[in-house]
C-alpha cells in the first residue's frame, strides 16, 4: 500500500465480556480482563500465554494526556513494551474509569506496570469480583492511512475503518450490525464503533476486524452500513 500512514486520536467503543483478573497484580487492586477479544470474529485464539486486554481500574477519571505523559516516563525505566490508553467502562449503570493495557509480553509484568503507574500519581480501586458485560470506550491513538475516500486502513493489517455519515448511538450501531449479519452470508468479522480526527474534523467510523481483510468485501460492508443507516 503506497499511502503514507499518519497518527491521530479518537475513540473505539465496544461491548465486551469482562471479569476480574488476579494473575500477578498488586494486592487489593481491581484489574479487569476482556474474556473474548474480537467476539464477532469466529476464530480460536488458543491458549493464552500473555495478557490480552487489561484495564487497571482507577479511583478517578483519567485524561488521555496524563496517561500519555506517564507512558513517556515509564518507558524510560522499564525493559518491556506495552501500550496504554484512557478508558471508561459502563457495567450495570456503573461508570468505571481506568487505563487500558495491551501488548504486554508476559503476565510477570502486570504488577510492575501497576507500580509504575502508581509512581506516576494514579490510584487504583479496591478489588472486587466482576463477571459481566460492559460497554467500553477507549480513547486512543491511531496509526492509519486514508486509502480512498471514507476508507482507512490501520497499521495492523487485520483492521480497517470506514466513515459513516452521522453519529450513532450504541443501540443503533448494534441494531445495524445485527441486521447486516442476519441478511448476509458473510458473518466472520468483528465490528466496533468509533471516532477519528482527520484534517481537523471529527469523523464517525466503524472499525472492522478480520484475519484476512478482503478489500472488495470491505467496500460492500461499508455500502451495507450506509444503506442500513439511511433507514433511521
Amino acid at each position: 500500500m503506497s499511502n503514507k500512514y499518519f497518527e491521530t486520536t479518537g475513540t473505539i467503543t465496544k461491548l465486551e465480556k469482562l471479569s476480574s483478573f488476579d494473575i500477578n497484580i498488586l494486592p487489593n487492586t481491581l484489574v479487569l480482563e476482556i474474556q473474548e477479544p474480537f467476539p464477532g470474529y469466529h476464530h480460536e485464539f488458543g491458549d493464552k500465554t500473555k495478557p490480552d486486554n487489561l484495564f487497571f481500574i482507577t479511583t478517578n477519571p483519567v485524561a488521555r494526556e496524563n496517561i500519555a505523559r506517564a507512558v513517556k516516563n515509564i518507558r524510560k525505566y522499564v525493559n518491556f513494551s506495552f501500550d496504554a490508553a484512557a478508558a471508561t467502562i459502563l457495567i450495570n449503570n456503573e461508570l468505571m474509569h481506568g487505563i487500558r493495557i495491551k501488548d504486554i509480553e508476559s503476565f510477570e509484568h502486570v504488577s510492575e506496570l501497576q507500580s509504575c503507574f502508581l509512581s506516576e500519581g494514579f490510584a487504583f480501586r479496591k478489588r472486587r469480583s466482576i463477571n459481566a458485560v460492559g460497554l467500553i470506550t477507549v480513547k486512543k491513538f491511531f496509526n492509519i492511512c486514508l486509502y480512498e475516500p471514507e476508507l482507512l486502513f490501520d497499521i495492523n493489517p487485520q483492521m480497517a475503518y470506514f466513515i459513516v455519515s452521522r453519529q450513532l448511538s450504541w443501540k443503533m450501531f448494534e441494531e445495524i450490525t445485527k441486521s447486516i449479519r442476519n441478511n448476509w452470508d458473510f458473518k466472520y468479522f468483528d465490528a466496533a464503533y468509533g471516532t477519528i480526527y482527520h484534517n481537523g474534523e471529527i469523523e464517525d467510523v466503524v472499525r472492522i476486524y478480520w484475519e484476512k481483510l478482503d478489500f472488495d468485501r470491505l467496500k460492500l460492508l461499508h455500502k451495507k452500513y450506509n444503506t442500513e443507516l439511511s433507514r433511521y
